[in-house]
């Protein structure tokens, strides 16, 4: 019997029908927010595509980790109900913007508000985990997760950053040009 298994098993039916009903409606984020990341990879064009496609695949990587940590353990409680493509994306909070392939700050924007509605949704379900269902051992599981998503968080705020203080320097070194040509104009 796995770790899982036991923490699960010593729980009583309706506390493990609490908890999978929180994990199964958990299930959809991470899902759509994996399918999101990988779309971004495969799409981003821009000069900094590989440094994004690099971060994107490692994101990308922790969040199928999540994915399956979190389907075993809804499994688990002998509750897990969302097994359709469909639901699991009318389910979710994060949702896809159709249409076109977006620039890298756009992209990143999208993935950064996705994982902040993933923590949202997490935090909301902490607390619940330990005093209405009485399982401490899965509010800690979701406490990881968070930090997981917390991380690509700050990854993906670096990135946002980054890209508005090229825009900014971009546009100072523009300024900077025109009143130099301004400058030499008049001396002429």
């Amino acid at each position: 019997m796995t770790e899982h298994q036991k923490e699960t098993t010593f729980l009583r039916r309706n506390e493990r029908n609490g908890i999978g009903t929180i994990l199964d409606a958990l299930l959809p984020d991470q899902f759509a927010l994996g399918a999101r990341m990988r779309n971004c990879h495969w799409n981003v064009t821009c000069p900094q595509s590989p440094g994004l496609k690099t971060l994107f695949a490692s994101h990308h990587e922790v969040l199928d980790e999540i994915l399956v940590d979190m389907a075993e353990r809804a499994r688990l409680t002998g509750n897990s109900r969302t097994a359709a493509l469909a639901e699991f994306f009318r389910l979710a909070l994060s949702k896809a913007q159709p249409g076109g392939h977006p620039q890298a700050p756009q992209i990143t924007a999208e993935l950064l508000a996705g994982h902040e509605a993933v923590i949202y949704r997490l935090r909301g379900n902490l607390e619940a985990c330990a005093d209405k269902h009485g399982d401490v051992n899965i509010r800690d599981f979701l406490s990881g997760m968070i930090t997981k998503h917390e991380s690509m968080v700050g990854d993906l705020r670096a990135v946002v950053e980054e890209t508005r203080k090229s825009r900014t320097d971009g546009q100072a070194n523009k300024v900077e040009a025109q009143e130099t040509e301004n400058q030499s104009q008049v001396i002429l």
